[in-house]
C-alpha cells in the first residue's frame, strides 16, 4: 500500500513539476506527502511490524517493555497517515475551486 502511494505521489510530482504556470502550494503540498509516505513505508511501517511481532504472543499482564515504543510509533503512523489525508482532500478543494 505505502509503495502504490510512492508511485502515485511521484507521477503526480511530475506532472505538476512539468504544469505551466506552476502551483508552488500543491508542489509543495504533494512534495511533502512524498515525503511522509516514504518515512512511513521505508521506518515507521517496518519498526512497528518487528516490534509488533515480539510481543504478538507474550501476556499482557504485566506489559511487556516494548508496549511503550510500539504505541508511540503506532500513534505517529496514524497522525502521518491522518494529516497525509487531509491534505490530499485539501489539493482536491483547491482543484475544484480553480474550475
Amino acid at each position: 500500500y505505502g509503495r502504490a502511494q510512492i508511485v502515485l505521489a511521484a507521477g503526480l510530482l511530475l506532472l505538476l513539476l512539468r504544469h505551466t504556470p506552476r502551483d508552488t502550494v500543491a508542489l509543495v503540498t504533494v512534495g511533502v506527502m512524498l515525503v511522509v509516505v516514504l518515512f512511513l513505508t521505508f521506518y515507521v511501517t517496518p519498526e512497528i511490524v518487528s516490534i509488533g511481532r515480539a510481543i504478538d504472543f507474550v501476556p499482557r499482564d504485566p506489559a511487556p517493555p516494548e508496549m511503550g515504543p510500539f504505541r508511540i510509533l503506532h500513534g505517529a503512523y496514524t497522525l502521518l497517515d491522518g494529516g497525509k489525508l487531509l491534505a490530499g482532500i485539501f489539493l482536491l478543494v483547491r482543484c475544484g475551486m480553480d474550475r
